[in-house]
């Protein structure tokens, strides 16, 4: 039974999910887009996919779950190790607790001020919200530039966050990162191991796969 995968190609969530699908090697899924936001508030989305309105949701052999993070642990654990041999989250119990480590630091203190900036800087005005709020925009500027200088010394030494392969917490990193870095290169440039980081993220073959599928778009 095919994957069915509710969301936008161009929704940073949607592509972390993709992201760790094509990293694993499933092929069998199809990206299902809402015809409207306002499919998103319907009585039935709301009783059947996801009771706040929001996407991703995934739907797999009749088992459904929204959240882009818990489907991606979902994905690996159903997936990992079925169609390759990429580990995302190692059995190892202490190598695995790291990336739930960083995962958490993504969510927590990474994704916040980025998501902020992309909104402000691409979706807002989709929406008929005007143009960005150019002071809110600089303020989070600088508040990921405080977290990437963190970032710059968790990451010296090191090819990935938990070390010489990519986890399941560097692909929750990367679609947001793309997308800022399309306007702000200078925050990931600037820093030498941050950039590595980045670099080898994005020459993964299920993350380079996803991103040749669907491109950042210019904004």
């Amino acid at each position: 039974m095919t994957i069915k995968l509710i969301g936008y190609s161009s929704s940073p969530s949607t592509l972390r999910v993709i992201a760790t699908l094509n990293e694993l090697g499933v092929t069998d899924y199809s990206l299902a887009p809402p015809e409207n936001f306002s499919d998103l508030k319907s009585p039935e989305f709301l009783a059947e996919k996801n009771p706040f309105g929001k996407i991703p949701v995934l739907i797999d052999d009749g088992f459904t779950i929204y959240e882009s993070r818990p489907i991606a642990r979902y994905i690996v654990a159903k997936y990992q190790g079925k169609y390759n041999k990429k580990i995302l989250i190692p059995d190892d119990i202490q190598k695995a607790a790291l990336v739930d480590q960083y995962a958490s630091a993504e969510s927590c203190y990474y994704d916040p001020p980025l998501a902020t900036i992309i909104f402000q800087e691409l979706f807002k005005g989709l929406g008929g919200g005007g143009g960005p709020d150019a002071e809110l925009v600089n303020t989070q500027l600088e508040k990921i530039a405080k977290i990437l200088d963190i970032y710059e010394r968790i990451l010296e030494g090191k090819q990935f966050l938990t070390g010489s392969d990519i986890s399941l917490a560097d692909i929750f990193h990367y679609p947001t990162t793309a997308y800022t870095a399309k306007k702000h290169k200078d925050l990931y440039e600037s820093r030498p191991n941050v950039k590595r980081w980045i670099d080898n993220i994005a020459k993964s073959e299920g993350v380079k796969k996803t991103f040749e599928d669907y491109p950042v778009p210019q904004f």
